[in-house]
């Protein structure tokens, strides 16, 4: 094991430069319980509402009963068909301590010695699946291992260098001891997926049964006679592609939670093999044009694409920063979190300005957590590549679009219901936009440009050695410059929205000059005055981003060399 600073696993430094995924799974983990929470709204408003008048309280009945019960089977059997399948996996490895295992064996610890690991992990193989390169996170009964198949030992002698490099990748794994989370993390992507599928398979036959005419006195099979009524489809095309794009956010925030994790193990293999081998020969050979539907698949399957994995690679791009599909898709988690909330309010018996109050309050936050780590990501480009205007400006054009989006595609399926000309149609959307729709997009926008810059300046002034200083004073102002922001776009007063937006300003830039006054250089203890021009070198030539300076400009066999 190289034990000295530079040894760091690429993850463990953004986590603690503030690049954390947890405030944003909370955020996308609630607007997916929202979903739930809409979805029984639906059978409240439809069929139970309606229940012995227009629908058979049978249906009814067997509607929910084949809603939960199925829902409860998909999960158990998921959660079984895992366990069990690990389980089974395990009984057919072995120690893999023959001789002709002697070249991964080297391999593997070699590139152990250039990791974090304590020891290297044991080499097992299995006789199942030839291509097998996998990990078995360890306990403390069980010693961590690397499984091969057999067919790894010709590739091991043909390519020994490549082998190295994937060997390196899986290494990264047990280094974070994290491959229970990415799994379980695409498990539970899955389940929700086919739980709320079935759920929804059930509740759209059932609203099939629902005779607007009345049910009469006479009931012919039980109660289970179809009508499959257009109008009532057509009334819930809303609701149906309101629940499409809140299940979009879910699965592309779970996309990019997947990928860049597995972008930072093949970042980390690099480092530890010293070479970008696994970007000019191993994921080369892994995008032939053979694979028509490959890039779908990976898509579909929460993998990166080969060309992305040697573009990341060859970038040396540790910020891993999608200035376009994950803004203008996750951050409308903002506007969907509140139209799936629609009616809350007569549950809750609260005034309408309380309501409002609270509503803008809490979709603030929920914007805030989504984007707070992307917001980090953006100062962190900033620092390393002085790309400032362009990508925080589109990044912050693509998210404040992303507030208003769903509210035009909603529109124009709520006008198509009603009959509306498209003309009709785009003066409706332009007139939501211009009366307030405009101003909340425009609002974010400039929000995201200010909590970049003042994520950027965070970072430079606490730098690498007291990463985690002032995190919490970050995140407050952070939550207060967004709610401030929704506040301003919902008001109609121009002088108190000029006071929230200059209130919200300051707050920013107290923010800044507290976090360049209250930090000193750690070399020769000047303050940190400079951060505010986003210099991460004091005066005295010291830097406080040496690693990712280091990182983003040298070849890998650079990386962890004293």
């Amino acid at each position: 094991m190289i034990a000295w600073p530079a040894n760091t696993h690429p993850a463990r430094l953004i986590t603690r430069l503030g690049v954390s995924e947890v405030p944003a799974a909370v955020a996308v983990a609630i607007l997916a319980a929202l979903q739930y929470v809409f979805l029984a709204q639906l059978w409240r408003g439809f069929p139970l509402k309606a229940v012995g008048d227009v629908i058979h309280i049978n249906v009814v009945v067997t509607g929910v009963v084949l809603s939960l019960l199925g829902a409860a089977v998909i999960a158990t059997v998921s959660v079984l068909r895992r366990r069990r399948g690990i389980a089974a996996a395990r009984r057919l490895e072995a120690a893999a301590v023959a001789p002709t295992f002697e070249g991964i064996r080297s391999a593997l610890a070699q590139v152990s010695r250039r990791s974090t690991l304590g020891e290297a992990p044991q080499l097992r193989y299995t006789p199942k699946n030839a291509s097998a390169l996998e990990v078995r996170e360890g306990d403390d009964d069980d010693k961590s291992a690397v499984v091969v198949g057999l067919g790894q030992r010709k590739r091991q002698s043909e390519d020994p260098e490549a082998f190295a490099a994937q060997l390196g990748h899986e290494v990264s794994h047990l280094e974070l001891r994290g491959t229970a989370v990415e799994i379980g993390a695409r498990r539970l992507v899955i389940v929700h997926f086919r739980v709320f599928g079935w759920l929804l398979l059930i509740f759209l036959p059932v609203l099939g049964f629902i005779d607007r005419r009345g049910l009469g006195s006479v009931h012919r099979a039980w109660g289970f006679e179809l009508v499959w009524d257009p109008a009532i489809y057509l009334s819930m095309s809303y609701h149906v592609v309101l629940l499409a794009l809140s299940s979009l956010v879910v699965f592309v925030y779970s996309y990019y939670f997947a990928v860049r994790r597995e972008h930072l193990h093949d970042l980390r293999g690099s480092q530890v093999s010293g070479s970008s081998v696994l970007a000019d020969r191993v994921f080369a050979k892994n995008t032939l044009p053979s694979a028509r539907f490959g890039a779908l698949l990976d898509f579909v399957h929460l993998h990166p694409t080969g060309s992305a994995r040697r573009r990341v690679i060859h970038r040396h791009d540790f910020v891993l920063l999608s200035v376009v599909l994950y803004p203008l898709i996750v951050a409308g988690a903002q506007p969907l979190s509140l139209l799936l909330m629609t009616g809350w309010q007569e549950v809750f018996g609260m005034e309408r300005h309380w309501w409002n109050l609270a509503i803008t309050t809490a979709t603030g936050v929920i914007l805030y957590l989504v984007l707070c780590a992307e917001i980090v990501r953006l100062g962190l480009d900033t620092l390393l590549h002085r790309t400032f205007l362009m990508k925080i400006a589109l990044y912050a054009a693509m998210a404040g679009a992303a507030t208003q989006v769903p509210r035009f595609i909603l529109e124009f399926v709520f006008g198509l219901r009603k009959g509306f000309s498209p003309d009709v149609i785009v003066e409706r959307i332009w007139r939501g936009f211009m009366s307030g729709g405009g101003k909340i997009g425009a609002m974010v926008a400039l929000i995201l440009l200010a909590l970049a810059y003042l994520a950027a300046v965070r970072v430079a002034a606490t730098g690498e050695e007291r990463a985690g200083r002032h995190a919490v004073l970050f995140h407050a102002v952070g939550v207060v410059a967004t709610i401030g922001a929704f506040s301003a776009a919902s008001l109609t007063s121009t002088a108190i929205i000029v006071g929230v937006i200059v209130l919200s300003v300051l707050v920013v830039m107290i923010g800044m000059v507290f976090l360049a006054v209250r930090n000193r250089c750690a070399d020769c203890g000047r303050r940190r005055a400079s951060v505010l021009l986003l210099r991460t070198a004091c005066a005295c030539k010291h830097e406080h981003l040496p690693l990712l300076r280091r990182w983003s400009a040298r070849p890998y066999n650079e990386h962890l060399s004293a």
